[in-house]
């Protein structure tokens, strides 16, 4: 009788033991298998493109170089503040109309942006995009009156859509909140169907023309074409032209192509670097 009730303990501590031993493995298995799929890699979420909004306001140029200024009015749609305090963690890009893709990313000096900014909850903040881009345009004055304004802010828009073809606004990312912020090209919208004014046709031509985009070889070319046909064409009134004048016409024409300036004296985009003027012919088409 004792040895069947022993016989009996030892089957009972036999089967608590696995029991014990499965119960402790499934429970390491679970736990292990948590963890892992807590730590591993998430993918992240998707660009939020309703956070924050942006509608374009006009358009202006600032500084002696009269470069050009976007601005903008942003909206915060969320229930909480938002602020921009690291520009690292913020990517700015332009849009290209023909090639339907970003150009850009880093803020730098072609590209930039006035931070920290901070939006409350459910309000509206002035903002603004400095492209570095010089032009004849002189901005208005404080003083101006409404009809001068709105007669800028046509001019602006109608030589922005004349200028830069190829640029459709721009998109802004926020690293952190997955943010993205469209600013459409406005000024597109508020450019006159009619022909560009004396001023900006002006403007536009200076800086399509003056040596950007023509080689020094092609100048000369047509330099000395020009010169050629001058001589050729019979005039009583002109002395004749000694071969040092002509060697000092021909040495002129082929002079390399150096920074050119406009007729107010300011730097056109020729004499930026190369990597900005490969910036600003995307942007032109």
């Amino acid at each position: 009788m004792s040895k069947e009730i022993i016989k009996d303990w030892k089957n009972i501590a036999l089967k608590s033991a696995f029991f014990g031993a499965g119960f402790s493995l499934i429970l390491i298995i679970t736990i292990g298998g948590h963890f892992w799929y807590q730590s591993r890699p998430k993918p992240p979420k998707p660009w939020d493109n309703n956070a924050i909004i942006a509608f374009y306001d006009y358009a202006d140029t600032v500084g002696e170089q009269n470069t050009i200024v976007f601005y903008y009015t942003i909206e915060n749609k969320t229930n909480d503040d938002y602020s921009i305090n690291d520009i690292g963690k913020i990517l700015l890009y332009a849009n290209l109309n023909r090639q339907q893709s970003l150009s850009g990313g880093e803020i730098d000096e072609t590209l930039s942006i006035e931070y920290p900014i901070h939006i409350p909850s459910k309000h509206k903040i002035r903002f603004k995009i400095n492209l570095n881009y010089s032009t004849d345009i002189k901005g208005l004055e404080s003083g101006s009156t409404n009809e001068e304004r709105e007669k800028f802010n046509k001019e602006m828009s109608a030589y922005l859509s004349n200028k830069f073809k190829n640029l459709n606004g721009f998109s802004m990312f926020d690293l952190i909140n997955r943010y993205k912020i469209e600013l459409p090209a406005g000024w597109k919208t508020s450019a006159p169907s009619h022909r560009l004014s004396r001023v900006s046709r002006t403007a536009a031509w200076r800086e399509a023309k003056e040596n950007d985009g023509v080689s020094s070889s092609r100048r000369a070319r047509r330099s000395m074409r020009w010169t050629q046909e001058a001589r050729s064409t019979p005039s009583t009134a002109s002395p004749p032209v000694s071969p040092r004048d002509r060697t000092r016409s021909r040495t002129f024409a082929a002079a390399p192509a150096g920074p050119a300036r406009t007729h107010s004296g300011q730097t056109s985009p020729s004499s930026v670097s190369s990597s900005k003027r490969r910036i600003f012919l995307r942007f032109t088409g």
